[in-house]
């Protein structure tokens, strides 16, 4: 297992910004190397603040935006353009300022009445396949409180299922009910995992990954990146 990276922010907009700044650096970094990195985004408050940051950040520009692909770690089961999917926030925070070529984005499909959940996962699980033949370079994954990523919660099935890349989430304890998520082991497949745990609602589950309890009961305890597995943390879940 990689060594856990912690950095520690004075709070959560301390920590959107230092993020942001890792994030350019990286995409940077690899693009010096003449590399087109892909990473795959997270939602939550703390995962869109980070993009929404990125887009407005001094050192914005010192990346190549149209030279970086984007898929994401999960999604809702809804309608386009619904302000509760990942994709939709993440388009008004970071995509459309930064001008990101459509071509270059890889969202999740989405509940238009054409195909069922299952039919989406295997759809959007070609689409990772084809990705991680070439590798990801980087995986967000904001933490719940219960110690979730993704979609993937504690004690349920979908944490063991491997039956391909892309997972169908149903009745999951956090609405919406139907969602669509990167299985455990293509979540630990990326070469870097950056976990984004802020807040006094976190500082268990921060617990929980600092002592590396198990993944079924603590999903963010378990996954590592290839290459560096960082977690953002602030002075309120990292109070102890």
């Amino acid at each position: 297992m990689t060594k856990r990276d912690v950095v520690i922010s004075a709070d959560a907009a301390s920590a959107a910004q230092r993020i942001a700044a890792d994030f350019i650096g990286l995409i940077a970094n690899l693009q010096s190397e003449g590399k087109t990195p892909r990473v795959i985004l997270t939602g939550g408050s703390l995962g869109i603040e980070l993009l929404r940051v990125t887009a407005q950040h001094a050192l914005a520009q010192d990346a190549d935006w149209e030279n970086v692909l984007l898929y994401w770690g999960d999604e809702r089961w809804l309608p386009s353009g619904h302000d509760e999917r990942n994709d939709e926030q993440a388009l008004r925070a970071f995509l459309q300022p930064l001008n990101i070529p459509r071509e270059n984005i890889f969202p999740a499909p989405v509940d238009d009445g054409t195909r069922s959940l299952d039919e989406a996962a295997a759809e959007y699980s070609a689409t990772i396949d084809s990705a991680q033949a070439k590798g990801f370079d980087l995986l967000f994954l904001g933490v719940g409180p219960d110690g979730h990523i993704a979609s993937l919660f504690p004690h349920r099935d979908d944490l063991t299922n491997t039956d391909s890349a892309v997972i169908p989430v149903r009745n999951s304890p956090k609405p919406p009910p139907e969602r669509l998520s990167l299985s455990y082991p293509v979540l630990n497949s990326a070469d870097r995992v950056w976990l984004l745990c802020t807040g006094a609602a976190k500082q268990e589950a921060y617990e929980r990954i600092m002592s590396d309890t198990s993944v079924a009961t603590t999903p963010a305890a378990g996954v590592q990146g290839r290459i560096q597995t960082r977690i953002y943390a602030d002075a309120e879940s990292a109070s102890e």
